[in-house]
Formats: C-alpha cells, structure tokens, sequence
C-alpha cells in the first residue's frame, strides 16, 4: 500500500509501523516522492526552512490555476512562504485566540439541536462550517448557504475528484469572496494590516479547513465511540471526558494523515541531501504513533499525560485553528452522546478518497429510511 493511498484504507497503521521500522527518510520510486514517517524526521521537516509548503514551478495546483478558486488559493497563508504567511497569520492569530470558549459552545449546540437525529453529515460537515461562519459574522440566514460552498470550493481541490467539481469550485469560490467580504470580522487594524482581498480568502480558508479537519476528527471520533460501547457509557456519565477523548482520536485515528512539502533550496532531512524540486511527504499519522513517543501509542487510551500529535502541523505552518476545531467537534461529540441511542444507528461504509485525509462514510439507520 501507497503511502497517499493509506488515508482511504481500513486499516492503514501497520503499514506506517513498517516504515517507521525502516527509519529517517524513505524514497519511494513509483510516486517519486521521499516520507518521512517517524517523529524526529517528522519534526525536522516541519523546521527545515528550505522545505515549502507548494513547489516553486506550481505556487497554485494547474488543475484549479486559471479561475477563482486558484486566485483565492493563491492568496492563502496556509499555502505560502515569507511575508505573504506571516502577515495574515499575525492578524488571525490573535482573533482566534480571542474566541470566546462559552459561545462557541452554545453557537455548536445551537445549530446541533437544530435536529432531534442529525444525519452524521450534517454533525460532521454543516455544523462545524456554520459555527465558524455565525463566529465570522454570517448572517443566520445564509450560513446554510456558506456551508454548502464552502463544500463545493473543497470538493473542486481533491485531485482525486471529478473534473467537473472544478467548474462547481471556480463559481463557490466567486460566490465566496462576494460574501465573506460583507462580513464584520477582525478589528479594524488588522483590516488595514492586510490587503482585502487577502483577508476574505483567509477568511474562507478557515472555513474550507473546517470542512475537512474538523468534519474528519468529528468522524473519527463517531466511529470510536460506535465501537466503544463501554467508553460511550463511561462518557455519557462523565461529559467532562469527551475533551480527553476528541485529543485522543486527533492522535491515534487523526483527521490528516500527511501533508507535502517541496525542497526550494539544497537541504538536508535526516541526514540525506535532497535538491531542490523533490518532494517529502509528512507522514503525521505515523509519526503520532512512534513508540518514541510513549511505550502505549497504539493503544486508544483517555488517560494519557503527555499526548504528541502532529496532526495540525509544527513549527511556522502550525494550524492556528487547532483550539477551535478541538473545541467543536467535543461539543458535536458531547451532544451526540445526549442522544442515548444514536451511536447504535450509525453505519459505517469506508472512506471518502483523499491522498491525505482520512474521513469516514457514515449515515444513520433514520437517514436511510428516510
């Protein structure tokens, strides 16, 4: 099995665990690409300043390149190097931190108990993306709206995805940046920091992340509890758990399995010179599970005391939305509980395709016999 193949298998870690048995940085022929798989070349490689998050010759993936969704791609900081990352992170930085824990809860369970039953994509897709657009100042009417874009513009980004997606991604991320940029966000000195346009796409950058981290460790953690029926119990008694539980399933079946990086400028990565135009793949999900880490890491547990994760990055590309997506899926999760019998419906049927995240298929017994 293919390491970009590994987040779509049912069971992906042995085959992590043999390339964390090889050691440093593997190259594989086929895909052309180096993996770093364990947790010192992991770390390395999130702090090698020559390793870039997009190749020099592609700042903006071809297939998405001449319409919005490439131009609002290429303003992203998540997906450029210098000051064009490190200016809008400085201005979001502090307007995430700034959040307050108590109306992220209550806007999470508001639009949760919005449904008696929710349908599994609607707690782990709509909600989510909802919160952040009522957090971003979205007029109740139109989040729905936001969210069903917001999953357009993502869909058009998978490579592995229909090539008529990229039409429906060019017209999302048109309808996006007209929307987003009516909406009362950050103070105003971060506003002049940065230009407009550069702001709105971050804007959406945080909901297209959303989508897909949040919707995934939602997923995940479903699945967890689904066969968990004694962990289920346990924290239907003990809400305050659910936390633990969310930091748990972010380590040991994560959201994001790798994340690429491109070498700009000759370096070295565990002791091997790469030269510039090569490819390192970061293999995070097994780098979580590195025995380095604790002599217990493939095991589920709650009651860990020093939980590593990599699953939202290192180093100067770390997620800044980690907080806030923890926060949310542990009140999706907490609210699902409330629902004695909904884990008992849900059913499981394999991944969504995606080289690097790992998302699970699940409906409900009341959504199928709808």
């Amino acid at each position: 099995m293919l390491p970009l193949e590994a987040p779509s298998h049912p069971d992906p870690y042995p085959s992590y665990a043999n390339l964390r048995l090889r050691g440093g940085l593997q190259y594989l022929e086929a895909p052309d690409l180096w993996v770093a798989s364990d947790a010192a070349t992991v770390t390395e490689a999130f702090e090698q300043p020559a390793l870039h998050v997009r190749p020099h010759q592609e700042p903006v993936p071809g297939m998405i390149a001449d319409g919005p969704a490439g131009e609002l791609f290429g303003r992203l900081m998540r997906m450029n190097e210098g000051e064009a990352h490190q200016v809008p992170r400085r201005c979001l930085i502090p307007f995430l931190n700034a959040l307050d824990d108590e109306a992220v809860a209550r806007l999470t369970r508001h639009r949760l108990d919005a449904s008696k039953a929710p349908a599994p994509s609607d707690a782990m897709f709509r909600v989510p993306v909802t919160v952040i657009a009522a957090l971003l100042g979205c007029p109740p009417e139109h989040e729905t709206w936001l969210a069903e874009r917001t999953s357009r513009f993502v869909a058009g980004l998978n490579p592995l995805g229909h090539p008529a997606r990229r039409d429906a991604a060019h017209r999302a991320a048109a309808e996006l940046m007209k929307m987003v940029s009516g909406f009362e966000t950050l103070p105003v000195g971060s506003k002049n920091a940065l230009a407009p346009e550069v702001l709105v796409a971050n804007l959406i950058g945080l909901l297209s992340q959303t989508h897909d981290a949040t919707a995934g460790l939602i997923g995940n953690a479903m699945l967890a509890l689904k066969k968990r029926p004694t962990l289920r119990e346990s924290l239907t008694h003990k809400p305050e758990r659910v936390a633990d539980m969310i930091e748990e399933v972010e380590r040991h079946d994560p959201p994001v399995h790798s994340t690429k990086r491109y070498v700009e400028t000759p370096c070295q990565l565990a002791g091997t010179w790469l030269a510039p135009g090569e490819t390192v793949l970061v293999l995070t999900a097994s780098a979580n599970r590195d025995a380095v880490l604790a002599p217990t890491v493939d095991s589920f547990r709650l009651d860990r005391h020093e939980r590593v994760s990599f699953t939202f990055g290192a180093g100067r590309h770390q997620c800044p939305g980690r907080r806030l997506a923890l926060a949310i899926a542990t009140h999706v999760v907490t609210g699902l509980l409330e629902r004695r019998e909904y884990f008992d419906t849900l059913h499981h049927h394999g991944y969504l395709p995606s080289q690097h995240s790992r998302m699970p298929r699940l409906t409900s017994t009341q959504e199928e016999h709808a």
